[in-house]
């Protein structure tokens, strides 16, 4: 079943334009989007956007399948517990980030924060970016509480819900009622309790179209 990729709306900025900012749901979304996504294609499609706001080298497309990899299974760490507190992956993108992280000074609007990473003069490279957008998502902890995995056999691709609920069962489990359905659908075959049910009702006398 091939994924439905949402991408992050971009406009066509001129190169001789200051880049707008990103927002926190910018950052998250580029990286649910790459991280769902089934071929190279497909995720350098997603990565393009970003080159409207940072000017970095890459990605090779040999590198995007490994890159995609070790997103998921960060992803897969935050998904479980809804936080990092079982996460052995992260570190490799913390370490990465005290490399390139920008320095903290006065802003436009006279807060003191943190430079934003698109405007560092030093030339950046796809992994700098990405490593700067997990980040962004993992220090924001309703972001990490959101975040769940589809639990769908033929889905399995990441979301963000709309509330924060407990995981498992009797939680969120799946990204739409389709996925849900299938699921149970599957589980009700596979148990036979779907069986037993069509013999109960033709034994009732309903019509076969009547319960399928």
């Amino acid at each position: 079943m091939k994924r439905k990729i949402r991408r992050i709306k971009i406009s066509n900025i001129p190169r001789d334009v200051a880049p707008i900012y990103l927002s926190l749901a910018d950052y998250r979304q580029v990286l649910v989007d790459f991280a769902n996504t089934d071929t190279t294609r497909e995720a350098e499609s997603v990565l393009s956007g970003l080159k409207c706001y940072f000017k970095f080298d890459g990605p090779d497309p040999k590198g995007i399948k490994g890159t995609r990899a070790k997103l998921r299974k960060l992803f897969d760490e935050i998904a479980r517990s809804g936080d990092l507190s079982q996460s052995e992956t992260i570190d490799d993108y913390t370490i990465d980030y005290h490399n390139i992280r920008p320095p903290i000074d006065v802003q436009d609007d006279g807060i003191l924060a943190e430079t934003p990473l698109l405007h560092k003069n030093e030339p950046l490279t796809f992994w700098d970016v990405l490593n700067y957008c997990v980040v962004k998502f993992a220090s924001d902890e309703r972001s990490l509480k959101l975040f769940y995995k589809c639990e769908g056999e033929k889905c399995g691709k990441y979301f963000f819900a709309k509330r924060v609920k407990k995981r498992g069962k009797g939680g969120i489990r799946f990204c739409s009622s389709k996925c849900r359905l299938d699921f149970h659908n599957r589980k009700r075959i596979e148990t036979g309790a779907h069986a037993a049910y069509k013999r109960r009702r033709r034994a009732e006398g309903a019509p076969e179209s009547y319960y399928g």
